[in-house]
């Protein structure tokens, strides 16, 4: 790899970093990750992790030192919006050139709780009766997955048919 251009700022590495990449027009952030445990991350701080929530840019964290490189697997979030889209196309084109498997994820945040039904589900729980079930809240979670499930199958398919790398959607919530 040939060096265009060095860069020197001072400041918060997330922001610093992320503001560059917005300056430079950066088609891809790309960095490591030392591996830090949750507890250390915690504390110090995640410079990969942050810059992934902050970057308006695609960025590409490389985790597991040099046995990570070539990639066998690129994880790629997709909410459905154009952004998400494209970067996915961008992970794809990478994952072709190194016949990776690309891995769309969409996580899904639970449904809001009914603090009455949860306090009237323990009650009876600890009666030893069976605790309701919320009807409502069931259809909308299954309305949601499904379209969730919908919207990452047609993305996954479309970049197939680009026969860009091989697609597998999945939603964690």
């Amino acid at each position: 790899v040939q060096i265009a251009a060095t860069h020197l700022h001072c400041g918060p590495p997330v922001g610093s970093i992320a503001s560059l990449g917005e300056e430079l027009k950066a088609d891809l952030i790309v960095l490591g990750s030392r591996g830090m445990g949750p507890l250390r991350r915690l504390l110090v701080g995640s410079v990969s992790s942050g810059l992934a929530h902050e970057a308006t840019r695609p960025v590409l964290i490389v985790r597991g030192g040099e046995r990570a490189w070539p990639p066998t697997t690129i994880v790629v979030g997709d909410d459905g919006t154009p952004v998400a889209r494209s970067a996915a196309t961008l992970a794809a084109r990478i994952g072709q050139l190194y016949d990776a498997t690309l891995a769309l994820v969409q996580a899904s945040a639970a449904l809001p709780s009914d603090p009455v039904a949860e306090g009237e589900a323990m009650i009876r729980y600890s009666l030893g009766m069976n605790a309701p079930s919320s009807a409502a809240t069931e259809v909308l979670r299954e309305e949601r997955y499904q379209r969730t499930t919908e919207m990452l199958n047609e993305h996954a398919v479309a970049l197939q048919a680009l026969g860009i790398a091989r697609v597998v959607p999945e939603i964690v919530s």
